[in-house]
């Protein structure tokens, strides 16, 4: 972000302690309402909202909605969310399928909704929690 963005080190160093916060403070919130409206329900939405998300979200990129100094930046944040949902191989698969494919996005959303879908099916499979005693650990 420093050299792409031309944000100094001390603005990117201060945005992700404030991301980090964030997350810190929202982590229970989000337990809080996974108690009240169930694990099951709060994770679908989430699957779903990433799939909803998946072409917009290159859309913008494509559009020209980022000059080309910060579209870097853009890449990056929707590789890093990637691999902190899909793991630390999300960033190179995306970037093997830029390159496979002529520089489209179109493949990395579509994997993006294949993996919502997975997501949905494994949901369906699951039984819900709320309102269940969860324990701390195994015995």
């Amino acid at each position: 972000m420093v050299n792409q963005a031309g944000f100094s080190k001390v603005q990117v160093l201060n945005a992700v302690t404030i991301g980090t916060i964030v997350t810190t403070a929202l982590t229970p919130v989000a337990g809080t309402l996974a108690d009240c409206v169930g694990r099951k329900p709060l994770y679908l939405g989430g699957a779903v909202a990433i799939m909803a998300f998946a072409f917009p979200y290159f859309a913008m990129l494509d559009s020209g909605l980022f000059s080309a100094n910060v579209r870097d930046t853009g890449v990056t944040v929707g590789c890093q969310m990637g691999a902190a949902l899909a793991g630390s191989t999300a960033p190179l698969v995306a970037t093997w399928m830029l390159d496979a494919f002529n520089n489209s996005s179109t493949p990395i959303a579509i994997s993006i909704i294949a993996c919502g879908i997975i997501s949905l099916a494994c949901i369906a499979l699951l039984g819900e929690t709320k309102g269940t005693e969860l324990k701390a650990g195994r015995s």
